[in-house]
């Protein structure tokens, strides 16, 4: 008898361990996986860096804050009133592309220009569909989009001059 009923416990534990393992499978989807991640070291690549500190140079700073590496959706948002799924497929083209460099006013922050560094990856079909829907959509909401190829140097004076003829100052 105590043989039997011993038998029955580690049966019900094992079927509640394997019952346990299965929701932990279940309701761990769409968790972090630790080590999944790693550290990307910096924010821009060598080329952005170099770009960057031109572009720094090259504009005053009591008249342009510049930040890198920000999402489309948070510089144009996705219109009111659309069905939800156009608007959840709208959101999600925007959420996940992002732009190089945005120009803002520093006072505010009010959305001046986009300001974007094309490498040779620019000449991939896939890249030119992104490239050509970023041109859309920032045109669309009147936000100028200027674009640089990447180079091995930079003149500040030229960077200037397209940036500010993009507001036609």
């Amino acid at each position: 008898m105590f043989a039997s009923s011993t038998l029955i416990l580690v049966g019900i534990f094992l079927v509640l361990s394997i019952l346990a393992s299965i929701l932990l499978k279940v309701l761990g989807k769409g968790k972090t996986v630790h080590g999944a991640y790693i550290n990307r070291v910096t924010l821009m690549t060598p080329a952005e860096q170099e770009f960057y500190r031109v572009l720094r140079d090259a504009l005053p700073v009591e008249h342009y804050q510049i930040y890198s590496k920000v999402r489309m959706a948070d510089i144009v948002d996705v219109q009111k009133g659309l069905n939800k799924k156009v608007r959840a497929s709208a959101l999600n083209r925007i959420t996940s592309k992002h732009v190089d460099f945005l120009l803002c006013k520093p006072t505010d922050s009010t959305i001046y220009a986009v300001v974007e560094l094309d490498d040779s990856s620019h000449q991939k079909q896939s890249q030119k569909r992104n490239d050509a829907f970023k041109n859309e959509t920032f045109l669309a909401c009147g936000i100028p989009l200027v674009r640089f190829p990447v180079k091995a140097s930079y003149s500040s004076e030229e960077i200037a001059a397209q940036i500010n003829s993009a507001f036609g100052r």
